[in-house]
């Protein structure tokens, strides 16, 4: 059985679309092709490929260097002339002539199909719910539907709920939804049995963290065997699914990465901090004692210095990614709301004071705090925005067996400190 990551970034995607990086001026990616080829193997793939938004220079680099391992491919962006609504399709297995023409015909998604089929090109599309430029329509995916057969349905970047709906609306595909869709918007399909899609699996890790966490899989013994597959629609997709918990820490290791690469604050211990989180670097003698500082600091009220302490020492011994994910969140969660406090008490003892310049002042102080949250914030709305595309899509197919209504009322006691909390669900359908 054959195994490949078939989503993956390097240093070549530097357009980030996160709120919080593109406001930070940091890069999308800093991951080093050899980096990926060398942890895709250790991780289990059989082959190894990059596919960066509009550019193959990370692909050719590993194809060169290692041709009976690697294939060039790329995540084109790719416009519907209509209106210029874009999507990512991920192109597999291609020359960089090849290239140079789905560079051009890109901006046409129905020409670039036209390229596709009759280049007997191995493709997918990826994460299809999800809103590229923010505008992600029912009709789009319909289109999807009728222009292309193979879709990734395991993103490692999106959270389950988005991955396993879209999943599960393509299984559900009929003959007489491929007509309706034909007639309606006078496009041939790509098959002569369209209403069965293949289905691949690709990390879409920007970070170099969750490389290999998801991948295809194939019957077959070469590449070739890989892609006919592909064609045949006879591949699956396994892996983890993504939570705004690890969207979050991928989003703090690519501005520790832009900060590292910059210079910025390489001197400063909340750097260093970062190093024990995202590296394997140990603490040495003199930030053991920094921490040892730290720690008795929090006798004495110092929360936050206590909690970056304990995040240090409880990261020293763990090397499982999602353990350190829960580590982290978790710690970071306390500082904020710790930092917050501290900066909420200041502001309304300086209001009662009348001291506005405090207060300014005091509000200022709170960037940092700002800045630990902004990325919690950005990708909880990243992680579940555009479910409602799929709903309607669900309604106006008929398949309102596959919707189902989630009722949660949940109780907590937690904002006086303590730790206890009741919940309840309710699941319909």
């Amino acid at each position: 059985m054959l195994k490949i990551d078939l989503h993956v970034h390097s240093k070549y995607s530097d357009h980030p679309s996160e709120w919080f990086l593109q406001k930070l001026g940091a890069s999308e990616s800093y991951t080093e092709p050899e980096y990926i080829y060398k942890t895709a193997l250790e991780k289990g793939m059989d082959f190894v490929t990059i596919t960066d938004h509009n550019k193959i220079d990370g692909a050719v680099y590993l194809k060169n260097k290692y041709p009976d391992k690697c294939f060039i491919s790329v995540e084109a962006t790719v416009y519907f002339p209509e209106d210029n609504g874009k999507v990512h399709i991920l192109i597999y297995d291609i020359t960089e002539e090849q290239f140079a023409e789905i560079d051009i015909l890109r901006k046409d998604i129905y020409k670039l199909r036209e390229y596709i089929k009759e280049n007997n090109l191995a493709y997918s599309v990826a994460h299809a719910t999800y809103s590229v430029n923010g505008t992600l329509k029912p009709e789009y995916l319909e289109k999807l539907i009728l222009l292309f057969d193979n879709f990734e349905i395991i993103n490692g970047g999106r959270g389950e709920l988005s991955n396993k709906s879209w999943e599960n609306f393509l299984n559900a595909l009929t003959e007489a939804d491929i007509e309706k869709f034909k007639e309606k918007y006078d496009i041939a399909p790509y098959s002569l049995d369209p209403w069965k899609k293949a289905y691949t699996g690709g990390s879409d890790d920007h970070a170099g963290i969750f490389i290999a966490k998801v991948f295809t899989t194939s019957q077959g013994d070469t590449i070739g065997d890989f892609f006919e597959n592909l064609k045949n629609k006879k591949t699956m997709a396994f892996g983890r699914h993504n939570n705004y918990q690890g969207l979050t820490f991928s989003i703090y290791k690519i501005a520790y990465e832009y900060t590292k690469n910059n210079g910025y604050f390489s001197d400063h211990f909340i750097y260093q901090i970062n190093e024990y989180i995202f590296g394997e670097k140990k603490l040495g003698l003199k930030n053991w004692l920094k921490i040892n500082k730290m720690k008795k600091a929090k006798k004495k009220g110092k929360k936050i210095q206590g909690l970056i302490a304990d995040l240090v020492e409880e990261l020293q011994d763990e090397r499982d990614i999602e353990k350190k994910l829960d580590i982290v969140y978790d710690k970071v969660s306390l500082i904020t709301n710790e930092f917050v406090n501290l900066v909420a008490k200041a502001v309304g003892k300086d209001l009662k004071k009348g001291n506005l310049h405090n207060v300014i002042r005091d509000i200022s102080s709170a960037t940092m705090g700002f800045f630990l949250c902004s990325p919690f914030l950005s990708t909880f709305r990243l992680m579940f925005e555009n479910r409602d595309i799929l709903d309607r899509l669900i309604e106006d197919t008929g398949k309102l067996e596959l919707k189902k209504n989630k009722k949660i009322l949940w109780f907590t006691d937690t904002i006086g400190g303590s730790k206890r909390c009741v919940g309840y669900t309710e699941k319909n359908g």
